[in-house]
């Protein structure tokens, strides 16, 4: 671009003007001070007020000492002034002063220490003063603390293994890895340990509760190593190596495990002989029973203070009969099991018939509901229908413990006629072997039964119009009945041979419900359907009958 005649004109004349010089600035002595000397004073004491900042001020204003809190076992909640601070182990800083420390964990006897915290003053903000504080926690002074120990682990394991395999994208803690440590800090043997855990195995229902439990076995003993969960055989070993024997691993490891990882297991040789040899055991089995339910019907029940009881006679029940075979890997697998005799109650307890047991035992009164909930023996739900239902029909908002209360006392009130009916007899809840043996003899197609099914208003009364072979009413449908054994969930499809006793039955430990209740579709039930409830529950689709067999 061109420049104009006025653009050259100024800059010409810019350039035509002298520079002005800048005189140096010079600094004057302060008080007879040269200026290179107070200079060096001033940067003296800047640096030492910054070095004040960094290195006193900090300890001045926050002194503490931090302290690493550690415990045995781990885990433990620490209270300083009683405020939780969190859990060992812990850094935490502790400002200058007097401090009450606590450290607890349940089922341990909780530590207190009162601390004096110093701390230095100067350089805390790069260095604090460190301490540690270890303490030992001894076993509570409660009756058996490591019982209880196992009974809450035990029943925290199984309700996490409630959520199934359709919920294994939920976050599971650690339940009985932590349990265990607390278990050897009380010193109990390796041997009790694993026996505790072994029985958890029915209750694993996913991988990363299966995952806890081999974790967990892992340190009761030296040289045992974790299965990796993408091997089937490496699981099936790990827990061989421990003596538990099973047909039905396969089966168990398809229902842990989504399907596109068991696709493998599928397609083998040994998961298709698993489902033969159910077959095989099924082949014939319907018929078979049908002459000796229809001959045990024919007998004339027995009547113990008002309530009907039909005998039993022993035989070979087949668990899992009436499920689907091969089509759903999570229905029962079969078993044969033998079954001593016993008489089973024709009918579920009546609403007339437990007020009789209430006018005897008035601690079980729908009044002394608040007192039962505080005892853990019952919830909130507890006879919640009571006073407003039909004194005919089942009852129902009744706990596993208030059935058995019932059952002792029946048992009582009726000694020598039980005594009577078989030696070592007794009045209880049905174990759940008794029941599906007694459910698949009365088996029928259940036709006239739709009146106790699909209810929109509770049970339906019992008026005898309902029955099977035994001639028993409602062994499905009306109400879902309380059974005396524990509820493991995998139980059904994991078949563990052999006897055991589990450590970790608690009050609140699941237990079995069998037979449906008045809500639920006909379709949906049938005499292999089986559930769990926590033992204090008391819903409106509870009840229960009794038995009269040998004593458990």
């Amino acid at each position: 671009m061109k420049q104009s005649n006025s653009e050259r004109k100024t800059q010409a004349k810019d350039r035509s003007q002298p520079v002005e010089e800048v005189s140096p600035v010079t600094l004057k002595p302060v008080f007879g001070i040269e200026p290179g000397k107070w200079l060096t004073v001033i940067l003296v004491a800047a640096i030492c007020v910054v070095l004040s900042v960094l290195l006193v001020l900090p300890g001045i204003i926050n002194r503490h000492v931090v302290y690493q809190f550690e415990s045995t076992p781990p885990s433990a909640t620490v209270h300083l002034n009683g405020q939780r601070i969190g859990a060992t182990p812990l850094s935490y800083a502790v400002p200058a002063g007097s401090h009450t420390v606590t450290v607890v964990r349940p089922h341990f006897a909780p530590e207190q220490r009162e601390i004096e915290a110093g701390g230095r003053i100067v350089g805390s903000l790069f260095a604090s003063e460190r301490q540690e504080l270890s303490f030992t926690l001894r076993p509570a002074s409660e009756s058996d603390p490591a019982s209880r120990l196992m009974e809450d682990a035990a029943l925290d394991f199984s309700r996490w293994a409630a959520l199934g395999a359709e919920r294994a994208d939920r976050p599971v803690p650690a339940i009985l890895v932590p349990a265990v440590r607390d278990l050897q800090a009380m010193e109990v043997s390796d041997a009790a340990i694993q026996e505790f855990l072994l029985a958890r195995i029915e209750d694993v229902t996913y991988a990363p509760v299966l995952d806890d439990l081999t974790q967990a076995l892992v340190l009761t003993g030296d040289g045992i190593e974790p299965p990796r969960m993408t091997e089937s055989d490496e699981i099936v070993s790990f827990f061989e190596q421990f003596e538990v024997v099973s047909h039905t691993w396969l089966r168990w490891l398809v229902r842990i495990f989504p399907s596109s990882a068991t696709e493998t297991i599928r397609d083998s040789r040994a998961y298709q002989t698993e489902l033969e040899v159910d077959r095989d055991l099924e082949h014939g089995y319907g018929e078979a029973v049908v002459d000796t339910g229809r001959e045990a019907g024919s007998t004339p029940p027995r009547r113990l203070g008002g309530t009907d009881f039909r005998s039993v006679p022993s035989g070979e029940l087949l668990q899992g009969f009436g499920a689907a075979l091969g089509v759903d890997d999570r229905t029962p697998t079969r078993r044969r099991t033998d079954v001593a005799s016993f008489l089973i109650a024709t009918a579920p307890v009546s609403v007339n018939e437990f007020q009789t047991f209430i006018e005897a035992h008035p601690e079980w009164a729908p009044e002394a509901r608040d007192e039962l909930v505080s005892a853990g023996l019952v919830d909130t739900g507890y006879l919640a229908d009571f006073n407003t239902q039909p004194g005919t029909v089942p009852v129902t908002g009744v706990s596993w413990h208030a059935a058995r209360a019932y059952a002792a006392w029946f048992n009582e009130t009726h000694r020598e006629a039980i005594a009577s009916l078989g030696s070592g007899f007794e009045a209880r809840l049905p174990n759940e072997n008794e029941w599906a043996w007694a459910a698949i003899l009365d088996r029928h197609a259940y036709d006239v039964a739709s009146g106790a099914f699909s209810r929109s208003s509770g049970p339906a009364t019992l008026d005898g119009t309902r029955t099977g072979r035994l001639g028993l009413e409602d062994m499905l449908g009306n109400v879902w009945e309380w059974m005396n054994d524990p509820w493991y969930r995998a139980s059904s499809t994991l078949r563990i041979e052999g006897s055991r006793v589990d450590a970790g039955l608690g009050p609140s430990f699941p237990r079995v419900v069998r037979g449906g209740s008045w809500a639920n579709p006909r379709a949906a039930v049938g005499t292999e359907s089986r559930g769990g409830q926590e033992a204090h529950w008391a819903t409106p689709f509870l009840g229960f009958r009794l038995v009269i067999g040998a004593q458990n």
